[in-house]
């Protein structure tokens, strides 16, 4: 049985039954997950599983028939992000005390041990947890050190449409799929992007705003927030049509704002950024070059690699090779 997210209905270390997955939680099963369901007097169960490597995801549904609370013990230190999608409830344990109203994201750490306390009302709930390992925390760590500051944990926040629609990918997948690693890899790169960009942003449009006191308030605000576009979705090939729609801000009058406030056009930031994130991969990673090409928005290889040995002066693979 899984110990490290699993939930349970009581305080003590007995679980309730333990049953087949009734006729009504079967088209919530997901192909090449593993299914438990549990039943108390109070609550209904259904937990999913898919083990990987370095990455455990945690799909959990629960049906309460009136207000309860379910804990969970961890055996494990980890680095967890939680997306609460269906209900409410309120999650307490060592450092956390935070009320969640579907849809929403935690990011938090959680210890060996000390038991977390999930208080939710009466209704269907649902929620995802996306669970990695020390191995695969010191790796990200690595290439993006400014994730793991102190102060940014726990972190709290409701994602935009696009990145709950990235979540729901994890669940898509094939048990053993020898991509999966990767592909998890890049959506938690993602929402660690986002949520240390909405951290930062805040902050930025405060100092900015003092910084550019001939620009409207607004301006500032939606260049900050196309900037912030540009930084959590490098591996898409992100157009500044959408970029305008996002951000509800007219084409021409969101490429002047933007130069306006970073002195620098969309496009030479968006391919600044993407660079410099792959001379990062290339340089401290063994990633395929078209895996790096397609992290960094660019779905040719022959495309990246023009545009590397343009900026750089030599393509991936002899930079590679130089470093040998």
């Amino acid at each position: 049985m899984i110990s490290n997210m699993y939930l349970r209905p009581h305080h003590t270390t007995t679980t309730a039954e333990q049953t087949e997955v009734p006729i009504d939680f079967r088209h919530h099963l997901l192909k090449g997950y593993t299914a438990t369901y549990t039943r108390s007097s109070e609550l209904r169960i259904l937990t999913q599983y898919y083990v990987h490597t370095d990455v455990v995801i945690y799909m959990h549904q629960f049906q309460a028939t009136q207000d309860s609370t379910l804990y969970c013990t961890p055996v494990t230190d980890y680095f967890v992000l939680l997306l609460y999608r269906e209900g409410q409830a309120q999650i307490t344990g060592e450092w956390l005390d935070h009320w969640l109203e579907a849809p929403q994201i935690l990011y938090c750490r959680v210890l060996a041990g000390k038991e977390l306390r999930i208080d939710v009302a009466a209704g269907m709930h649902e929620m995802i947890c996306c669970c990695f390992t020390a191995n695969f925390a010191q790796a990200m760590i690595g290439l993006y050190p400014a994730l793991w500051q102190e102060d940014v944990l726990p972190f709290q926040f409701t994602p935009p449409y696009w990145l709950r629609y990235q979540w729901d990918a994890l669940l898509q997948t094939e048990q053993d799929a020898s991509w999966y690693t990767v592909l998890v890899a890049e959506r938690i790169r993602s929402f660690w992007l986002f949520l240390l960009s909405e951290h930062q942003t805040i902050e930025h449009i405060k100092q900015a705003g003092a910084q550019h006191p001939e620009l409207p308030e607004l301006v500032v605000v939606k260049a900050y927030r196309v900037k912030q576009l540009i930084d959590t979705r490098m591996d898409e090939d992100l157009k500044q049509r959408e970029m305008s729609r996002y951000v509800q801000w007219n084409i021409g009058d969101m490429q002047r704002g933007f130069i306006a406030v970073f002195n620098i056009s969309i496009r030479q930031y968006q391919i600044q950024q993407r660079m410099e994130t792959a001379l990062r991969l290339v340089q401290q990673t063994q990633e395929p070059v078209w895996l790096i090409g397609r992290m960094c928005g660019y779905q040719l290889p022959q495309h990246f690699i023009e545009r590397f040995k343009k900026v750089f002066g030599q393509t991936p693979g002899d930079m590679r090779k130089e470093q040998l």
